[in-house]
């Protein structure tokens, strides 16, 4: 199936977030670090935002983070959502 230029890049975003680093026997440092898991909030949003954009400019250079929001849900679980533009 050929995929549309957004459709490659949503799915390199979605592989890059969804891995953990040192997953990957041949790179382990692609993919999110895990530690601001047990960080306050605020703390662990700038942690994690800090992670997305790097890594993000570092394994998927066609596109820039313009923005990550946060959502938490009655647990505190927090949700980003990041927005990308065409670097």
């Amino acid at each position: 199936k050929n995929l549309t230029n957004k459709e490659a890049v949503l799915r390199q975003l979605s592989i890059l977030y969804g891995a953990r680093a040192g997953e990957q026997a041949l790179d382990r440092s692609f993919g999110l670090d895990w530690s601001f898991l047990d960080q306050p909030h605020e703390v662990a949003k700038a942690m994690l935002s800090a992670e997305i954009i790097t890594k993000t400019s570092t394994y998927v250079p066609s596109v820039a983070v313009s923005s990550i929001d946060f959502t938490a849900d009655i647990n505190g679980h927090l949700t980003p959502t990041v927005s990308v533009e065409e670097a």
